[in-house]
């Protein structure tokens, strides 16, 4: 399996494997009006523009993507990424965002691969802090891989825990 940065081109595929887990996992778990914004934020166009302000990767098997997830910085996200470098400071706090694994392909351990590939990319940079926001079905994922839900949670987002890894603890 390949991990690589996601390319316009990339985009329809990877909408249709999040609106797949939306449609699939989601649904269980989240009321219709918080999935239908995940569904605004997943369209080519939308994946296309957050391409302008994060990072974001693709997994992908014999050709067919099978993961996605982005890393953004965590205190204003939508800085465009050709100004993040006046903007921060080496050591700002990241953000893992939507990362999602295509559905019949879930406990197989390719999320645990790119989120493992964001965390060292987040170290690599400098980043002492990585938060995510967790829709409610993914929240023990990310505590195996050793985020702890925050204390003082950014944002009331109803129906999604905030969770932070605490990256130079890790040493």
């Amino acid at each position: 399996m390949l991990t690589r940065p996601m390319t316009e081109a990339d985009a329809g595929e990877v909408s249709a494997l999040i609106l797949r887990s939306d449609d699939r996992v989601l649904v269980h778990y989240h009321s219709p009006e918080m999935l239908a914004g995940f569904r605004e934020h997943a369209t080519p166009e939308s994946l296309i523009e957050q391409l302008g302000r994060k990072e974001v990767f693709v997994v992908e098997d014999a050709g067919r993507i099978v993961a996605t997830g982005g890393l953004g910085w965590f205190d204003d996200p939508d800085v465009p990424r050709g100004e993040q470098a006046a903007v921060y400071e080496p050591a700002a706090d990241r953000r893992v965002s939507n990362l999602f694994v295509a559905v019949d392909l879930i406990g197989r351990g390719i999320g645990r691969q790119l989120l493992d590939h964001l965390v060292r990319l987040a170290e690599a940079e400098g980043a002492r802090r990585l938060h995510v926001g967790s829709s409610r079905n993914a929240v023990s994922f990310y505590e195996r891989a050793g985020f702890r839900i925050a204390p003082e949670p950014p944002s009331e987002i109803p129906e999604i825990t905030w969770l932070l890894l605490i990256l130079d603890a890790r040493g």
